[in-house]
């Protein structure tokens, strides 16, 4: 699962005294756990990747189901504007 909020947002809602939080997503799986997405400082953006993987899963009256498909978190990547200069 992939939880999302603004970087205003986070960097906003600071107690006094405390460093604004940079932290963006959350991603959580039952595999990998929970997952803090922070946005790097002079980065614009954040480029997530997922792959796909199988798992096995049990639902709640017992039956297991085998080879079912789960997403995973890859790799996250900053992203930063680049500048041109055009004459």
């Amino acid at each position: 699962m992939l939880t999302l909020t603004s970087y205003g947002m986070t960097a906003r809602s600071c107690p006094p005294g405390r460093r604004p939080s940079r932290a963006v997503a959350l991603w959580a799986d039952g595999e990998q756990g929970l997952q803090v997405i922070e946005l790097a400082p002079h980065a614009e953006g954040i480029l997530i990747t997922t792959g796909v993987r199988t798992a096995r899963r049990w639902i709640a009256d017992g039956r297991r189901h085998d080879d079912v498909p789960s997403l995973s978190l890859t790799n996250t990547y900053d992203l930063r504007l680049t500048s041109t200069r055009h004459n």
